[in-house]
């Protein structure tokens, strides 16, 4: 037998075996990680600070990244038997790329100032992520062609 076709034979034997442990520790992690948002952002009285600090860095965008790494995290776990890098990575990046492009264009509906960080004036649209991105497309290609060029990514 050709050396590579024992490569094909020991990869498709390593694919069709269990989750490893790491896999599972990562799923959990991401559930509480995402849980633990939500119960924050719902009001829970003992997760204020965690809610205000979730807020601050994203914004409108808050509430639906916390769902999402909850939705990750349950696809991880559900799907603990597959191999997780079969998972359609374009789509995963290009859900990524809409998420930083909305967050950056809350932050240009907001209004960008670049002398926010000076101002202390919490960012309130795009939260601080969204605030970082657009101001950088504005520094770098002007406020007008950095919504072209956030609308063109997202």
């Amino acid at each position: 037998m050709t050396p590579w076709r024992r490569r094909i034979r020991l990869s498709s034997a390593l694919s069709s075996q269990p989750a490893s442990d790491g896999l599972v520790v990562l799923a959990g992690v991401t559930l509480l990680i995402g849980l633990t948002a939500l119960l924050a952002l719902s009001g829970a009285p003992r997760l204020s600070v965690l809610a205000l600090w979730w807020r601050h860095l994203f914004g409108l965008f808050s509430l639906p990244l916390a769902l999402g790494v909850l939705t990750v995290g349950a696809w991880l776990l559900r799907h603990r038997s597959a191999d997780p890098w079969r998972m359609p990575w374009s789509r995963a990046v290009g859900v990524e790329l809409a998420a930083v492009a909305t967050m950056a264009l809350l932050a240009f509906a907001a209004g960008v100032s670049p002398a926010w960080p000076e101002s202390g004036v919490s960012p309130s649209a795009g939260g601080l992520v969204g605030w970082a991105l657009a101001a950088a497309g504005a520094a770098v290609v002007g406020p007008v062609a950095g919504i072209a060029l956030w609308l063109a990514i997202g």
